[in-house]
């Protein structure tokens, strides 16, 4: 999976290909862009940089076990994260999508709400493991 978009600055037009996936990410490489523009990086070494970013550790990472469908695993923790990956996933190509959303170490019980919510809204199927303390991450994702 990877995110294509162009930048338009000062009348010319730049393509942005990243590995980083979805429209916020889109929206923190632009500002990234417009600041390394301000600090004096010509545009074809800062596109070639985005180019080379490789995925964030926990991130809209996708994991690989040999099955036939998409894991990816988020430490999103907060509803907007939620709602930023999930918005995205609605947006590629599967059958359904399956949330499992824990809250790390039993933190933060008042997003609990809040982040079900979203998560009912944007998934066809919900798991809620919020008793596991164990549970290291936030969100995994299954895609159908």
């Amino acid at each position: 999976m990877s995110t294509h978009f162009d930048i338009l600055h000062k009348n010319t037009s730049y393509h942005i290909t990243t590995n980083l996936v979805g429209e916020y990410n889109a929206y923190n490489i632009t500002a990234a862009f417009a600041c390394a523009l301000l600090l004096g990086l010509p545009p074809r070494t800062i596109i070639k940089r985005i180019k080379s970013i490789n995925t964030i550790n926990g991130r809209f990472e996708q994991l690989d076990f040999g099955q036939n469908f998409t894991i990816i695993l988020d430490y999103a923790h907060t509803e907007n994260g939620v709602k930023n990956i999930l918005s995205t996933l609605k947006k590629l190509k599967h059958n359904k999508i399956i949330t499992v959303i824990g809250s790390a170490g039993g933190r933060e019980k008042q997003k609990r709400f809040a982040m079900g919510k979203i998560t009912s809204q944007l998934s066809d199927h919900v798991y809620l493991p919020w008793m596991i303390q164990e549970m290291k991450t936030s969100l995994i994702l299954f895609l159908i």
